[in-house]
């Protein structure tokens, strides 16, 4: 199971999988588990591709929570994500440059 710091995280990643009409991803956050390497994968194309939308959102002025920035959100959500993967044996996809 994902775990998370912060509950936000969770909340910022589904939001962004919907923003990003990313359907597997959105399957993988809801269930909190990888069930293979190319979900693996996936989390880490779908963890760069939210970032860019975080930093692109946070440029048109579009806070992701008020509370902190972008940048402390997708450092939390990134720990937690490498965390979850490299103990459950996806340090390879994890660490894959795409």
């Amino acid at each position: 199971m994902i775990e998370y710091r912060y509950k936000e995280e969770r909340a910022i990643a589904l939001h962004y999988a919907e923003v990003l009409n990313d359907r597997l991803a959105k399957e993988i956050l809801n269930r909190s588990e990888v069930l293979n390497g190319d979900e693996a994968l996936h989390l880490n194309k779908f963890y760069w591709a939210m970032v860019d939308q975080a930093i692109a959102d946070n440029g048109a002025g579009v806070p992701v929570l008020e509370s902190e920035g972008t940048e402390a959100w997708m450092e939390y959500i990134f720990h937690s994500f490498n965390g979850y993967l490299v103990s459950h044996g996806y340090a390879r996809e994890w660490e894959e440059d795409l």
